[in-house]
């Protein structure tokens, strides 16, 4: 229902719809110019003027040669009286041509440096912003390692293109001002060169749709190759510990031979255009050449300058249609990896959890109240996850949610963080529902301790700041104080300046516990969310652990998922799910008098089944909840009569 509705609002132009299923030189540029200003917006205004001072470079250029050819004419038939005067004037003006060409081209080209940085930022905080909105499900299909490439080849496109306008406006330049050029001086040959430009422009279409397909297929096994490089080196531990080295070169291996499988005939069909098009240029070269050679003989007159001229301007034809042929290729890429990109993008907008601009309302948490209305979930078709519970949990109220694994528990906190959308239902907080509203104002008043912390690659202090991140240096210390981080803090040479490591590998689970506590503490949402918190923590850091959580739970609304059941027996109520509905609902006394799944639960916890052993304070609960655990082995009570 969410998604569709997400498809039916999206008003967004996206760039899939730029990139056309047959592409040619003139549609490629064109969409690739379209997707470089819907980037560039802020600094559309010196796209035109980057092409302004190109063209204005290119106009310097083309009269270079002339005026060295007029400066050698001159030399050769001038009088000597006046050889000196015009071979000055030809000269300083060849000078001067050079000094324009650079003056213009050099801001250009930083101009063109700019825009590409820019659009390539632009288009990946674009894309980021996008997936940071997309729900769980979408994420959890798409490999870490594909998603990467695939952007990385985006945004590369996005900056390449613009690194070739200088290019692309020179070769334009050259070919129209040399064929010019040469027609001025000799039509025929004027005519030889055009014809000779449509055909390479036919050769180079003719092999390069050719190659395309092969160059599309060669893309997506590069992208499978890097997405398992990134899976075997996220999992390095994995890798190492199962001594899978030898087997992750086998998969690596095989697909880079399937990438070449498909790179061969790619080289094969490049080096044969290659070869056609020198035949092409040689020729025309030749043809050109014996054209002025013989219109020369025939004026009884041999002007060296205007050899000259001709050998300049047909240099640089040969020059740009080399390049035309090289930038095409590279033009075609960007197309290719544009289209990587693009391929998500469908998703990115018609799956976003996003409400078009104006619509969403901002979260505004009074009192945290929460209610749960006849929400269903399942993540496949053949079981349901939540199956049309309702739950309501009063303001600032204590709740513990335990069962089985599978029974709806972490699904709850899911929908409730917006990670998913409910398939049926709906969530409120404080009457508000949490669909409308922005996800920034949600996660706002929501904190999050999960049981695998997330840690940045960054110093201690700035992980618990990611709480709250205008928070000064004390407030972040304040915060550490209260979670217990002070006690391994202060062992440390560099403080709160250590660098955690990448996804915090240098702290131990404790640590990044208590690191998780401090960030929660910093952010001091009215909500407070606790999935397995201390679930994988020894006995001493799970009692600083408690009673950091204790601090933080106070005058919160607390949801707090948990197997070890001594850790929620003091809260104010418990929830034991099973098969995604509400099963049992009461403080822990009540549920153990119930002697229902919590009873059985705590039981089995009791005889040491699940590690947990309740405190002194509840051993009379203990006691009522299994007299003498020893029975069900067959073991008999302490003093009777089977030990005598």
């Amino acid at each position: 229902m969410a998604i569709s509705q997400a498809t039916d609002q999206v008003k967004y132009r996206t760039a899939e719809d730029y990139i056309s299923e047959k592409p040619n030189v003139i549609k490629v540029y064109r969409e690739l110019m379209r997707n470089s200003w819907l980037y560039a917006y802020g600094q559309r205004i010196w796209i035109p003027v980057t092409y302004a001072l190109g063209i204005l470079a290119n106009i310097t250029l083309l009269l270079q040669p002339f005026a060295l050819g007029q400066l050698i004419n001159h030399i050769q038939y001038a009088d000597k009286v006046d050889i000196v005067g015009g071979a000055i004037m030809w000269l300083s003006l060849y000078l001067v041509l050079i000094g324009m060409y650079w003056s213009l081209n050099g801001p250009a080209r930083i101009l063109e440096g700019k825009l590409a940085h820019f659009t390539k930022a632009t288009f990946y905080k674009d894309y980021f912003m996008r997936m940071v909105d997309m729900p769980m499900d979408w994420h959890e299909k798409h490999p870490t390692g594909a998603l990467l490439t695939r952007l990385s080849k985006g945004g590369r496109a996005m900056q390449s293109f613009f690194e070739m306008q200088s290019l692309n406006i020179s070769m334009a330049m050259t070919l129209i001002g040399s064929t010019l050029a040469l027609a001025i001086l000799n039509p025929l040959a004027g005519l030889c060169v055009a014809i000779l430009i449509f055909l390479m422009f036919t050769v180079m279409q003719f092999f390069d749709r050719v190659l395309m397909n092969r160059i599309e297929d060669a893309d997506e096994k590069d992208n499978v190759f890097f997405s398992r490089l990134t899976d075997f080196i996220n999992n390095i531990r994995t890798v190492k510990s199962y001594d899978l080295s030898s087997f992750s070169m086998r998969t690596l291996t095989k697909a880079q031979r399937d990438i070449f499988k498909v790179q061969r005939p790619v080289i094969k069909w490049e080096e044969l255009k290659w070869f056609v098009l020198s035949i092409m240029l040689v020729s025309t070269q030749f043809i050109i050449l014996l054209i002025f050679i013989m219109m020369q003989l025939d004026n009884d007159l041999f002007l060296i300058g205007s050899m000259v001229m001709v050998f300049l301007y047909l240099a640089k034809i040969d020059s740009a249609l080399i390049s035309f042929a090289q930038n095409y290729r590279r033009l075609m890429n960007a197309h290719t990896d544009l289209r990587s990109a693009t391929v998500l993008y469908r998703d990115l907008v018609t799956l976003s959890q996003k409400k078009p601009k104006g619509e969403e309302k901002t979260l505004d948490v009074d009192q945290g109240a929460l209610h749960f209305q006849n929400i269903s979930f399942a993540y496949n078709q053949r079981q349901k996850a939540l199956d049309q519970m309702e739950l309501s949990i009063p303001a600032r109220q204590k709740v513990g949610i335990v069962g089985v694994s599978g029974s709806g528990k972490t699904t709850l906190l899911n929908l409730l963080l917006r990670f998913y959308d409910p398939q049926g239902g709906e969530i409120f907080i404080d009457r508000q529902n949490i669909t409308d509203v922005s996800s920034g104002s949600l996660m706002q008043n929501i904190a999050v301790i999960p049981q695998d912390i997330s840690l940045f690659d960054n110093t201690l202090r700035e992980n618990i700041r990611f709480g709250r991140l205008n928070a000064t240096d004390a407030e972040v210390e304040e915060a550490g104080v209260a979670a217990y981080v002070d006690q391994f803090v202060k062992d440390l040479p560099l403080g709160y300046a250590t660098p955690v490591g990448p996804n915090g590998q240098s702290m131990s689970v404790g640590q990044r516990q208590r690191i998780a506590i401090a960030r929660a503490i910093l952010k001091d949402a009215p909500i407070l969310v606790l999935d397995e918190a201390t679930s994988a923590l020894d006995s001493e850091s799970e009692r600083l652990v408690q009673d950091a959580l204790d601090k933080i739970m106070v005058d919160k609304t607390v949801l707090a998922i948990a197997h070890r059941l001594s850790t929620i027996r003091h809260l104010d109520r418990i929830l034991v799910f099973e098969k995604g509905r509400v099963v049992e609902d009461g403080t822990h006394e009540e549920l153990l008098r119930m002697e229902g799944i919590y009873h059985g639960l705590w039981q089995m916890q009791s005889n040491g089944f699940l590690p947990d052993i309740p405190d002194d304070e509840d051993e009379e609960l203990a006691a009522e909840a299994n007299p003498n655990p020893l029975e069900q082995f067959g073991a008999a009570p302490e003093g009777s009569d089977d030990d005598k």
